[in-house]
C-alpha cells in the first residue's frame, strides 16, 4: 500500500513538471500525458489483477492500450499536420500574390504613345495610314490580352488564397478592389479603342483579312457613324490616360507602409 503511494506521489510531481512546459512543447507535453496515461492504466491492472491472468492476457491488454493511445495520438497528429500544410499553403499564395502576380499586371502595361498613336486618325480617310494604323492595333491588342490573362492569374491566385481560410485585411482589400477597378477601366478603354480603329479602317478601305471580318466588334453596327466613332476613340484615348494614372496611384497605395505579410492579410 505504501508502494502505491509512492507511486502516486511520483507521478503527481511528473504530471506537475509537464504541465509546465511552454507552449511551444506543446507536442512533448501530449507525448507525456499519453505516457503518464499508460503509465496509470498498467497501474490500474495490475492493482485490479488477482493474479489469476496468464502473462499472455497482460501483453494483450497492454497492446490493446498501447494501440487505442497510439490511434488517438495519430488523429491529433493528423489533424495538426493538415493544418500545418493549409498555413503553408496560404503563405506560398500569400507572396505569390504579393510578389509575382500583382506586380506583373502593374510592369506589363503598354506603353502611352501606344495609346497617343491612334489620335493620329482623322475625318478625312485619305489622310490615314490604314495599314500601319492596323499592325498597330493588332499588337496593341495582343498586349491587352496577355494583360487580360495576367489579371485572371491575380483573381485565381487571390481566390486560391481565400479556400485556404486567408484574405487581405479590411484597408488592403480595399486598396485591391480599387487597383482592379481602375485596371479593369484601362483594359475597357483599350478595347474601344482597337474596336474603334477597325470599324473606321473597314469603313474606309473594307477588311484585309477574314479574321478581320470576323472579329468581334462592338462598334460594327450601322448606327455608329464615322462622327460617333471618332468621338468614342477620343473620348476612348483620353480616359486610358485618367485610368492609367489612378491605377498606377492605387498600385503604389496598396504596397505603401510595412511590407511584411502580416500587415496584408487576415485570416477568415
Amino acid at each position: 500500500m505504501r508502494f502505491g503511494q509512492l507511486i502516486k506521489s511520483d507521478l503527481l510531481s511528473i504530471r506537475g513538471k509537464i504541465s509546465k512546459l511552454s507552449i511551444e512543447c506543446r507536442s512533448v507535453r501530449h507525448n507525456s500525458y499519453y505516457i503518464l496515461l499508460l503509465a496509470l492504466l498498467i497501474l490500474v491492472l495490475y492493482y485490479t489483477s488477482d493474479n489469476s491472468s496468464s502473462v499472455t492476457d497482460w501483453l494483450s491488454g497492454i497492446s490493446d492500450v498501447v494501440m487505442s493511445i497510439c490511434a488517438i495520438t495519430g488523429l491529433i497528429f493528423a489533424r495538426n499536420w493538415f493544418g500545418q500544410v493549409l498555413n503553408d499553403e496560404a503563405t506560398k499564395f500569400s507572396l505569390k500574390l504579393l510578389e509575382e502576380t500583382i506586380p506583373e499586371i502593374h510592369l506589363g502595361f503598354f506603353a502611352l504613345s501606344g495609346v497617343s498613336f491612334f489620335s493620329s486618325i482623322e475625318k478625312e480617310d485619305a489622310k490615314n495610314d490604314w495599314d500601319s494604323l492596323s499592325r498597330n492595333v493588332d499588337e496593341f491588342k495582343k498586349e491587352i490580352e496577355l494583360l487580360k490573362e495576367k489579371r485572371s492569374a491575380v483573381e485565381r491566385n487571390y481566390n486560391s488564397l481565400r479556400r485556404r481560410g486567408v484574405t487581405f485585411k479590411i484597408d488592403k482589400l480595399i486598396d485591391y478592389k480599387m487597383m482592379l477597378f481602375h485596371f479593369n477601366a484601362v483594359l475597357h478603354n483599350a478595347d474601344s479603342i482597337c474596336d474603334c480603329v477597325r470599324t473606321l479602317k473597314i469603313r474606309a478601305v473594307g477588311t484585309s483579312s477574314m479574321f478581320e471580318a470576323l472579329t468581334f466588334n462592338q462598334y460594327s453596327s450601322e448606327e455608329y457613324d464615322k462622327d460617333m466613332l471618332l468621338e468614342i476613340l477620343t473620348n476612348s484615348i483620353n480616359s486610358s490616360f485618367t485610368n492609367i494614372m489612378s491605377y498606377r496611384n492605387q498600385y503604389q497605395r496598396f504596397f505603401s507602409g510595412d511590407p511584411h505579410i502580416k500587415f496584408y492579410f487576415r485570416r477568415t
